[in-house]
């Protein structure tokens, strides 16, 4: 049966583990999942380009062992169209019976086809507001659209609702 979640890991996608990098929040991260993981496949995409937005951060989070890098899984999944980052965090999933945090949309929609329990990086927002671990939600994610990162309005509009923001 798959874990709802109720774990101390898990498995985070390049932009998710960007955008807690961009926020700083590995700390954050850490309380909420004192063993999240990444594939060595997400890690090197995270990498590529030396000192992009975040890349110091994950590294020295991985160093502080705050962040976890796990090796890529042997079989990922065949006949998809999702990046490599992206086959890897599910696979790695999927074996390890974990939670995934994800935010592309077709990504997500395989990885739940697959009955794996799916978060996005708003989720562990709202996870670490619930857990008393930030104040509030809505500012981070004005940041984070300051760096480009997306958030439809009706989402935003939504988060703000269910934080009472």
């Amino acid at each position: 049966m798959m874990n709802s979640g109720q774990s101390d890991s898990v498995v985070l996608d390049t932009g998710p583990l960007i955008a807690i990098g961009w926020l700083d929040m590995f700390a954050v991260l850490h309380s909420l999942y004192p063993k999240p993981l990444i594939p060595n496949a997400v890690f090197v995409e995270s990498q590529a380009g030396g000192g992009q937005a975040g890349s110091t951060a994950i590294a020295t989070a991985v160093e502080q062992q705050l962040l976890y890098v796990a090796p890529d899984p042997d079989r990922l999944p065949e006949n998809v169209t999702l990046g490599q980052g992206e086959l890897a965090c599910i696979a790695l999933a999927q074996a390890q019976n974990l939670r995934v945090v994800l935010d592309d949309k077709k990504a997500r929609y395989f990885a739940k086809s697959l009955q794996l329990p799916v978060l996005g990086t708003a989720g562990l927002l709202i996870h670490a507001k619930q857990k008393g671990l930030i104040p509030m939600v809505t500012p981070l994610l004005h940041q984070l659209q300051d760096n480009g990162y997306y958030f439809s309005s009706t989402l935003l509009a939504k988060i703000k609702t269910a934080t009472n923001e």
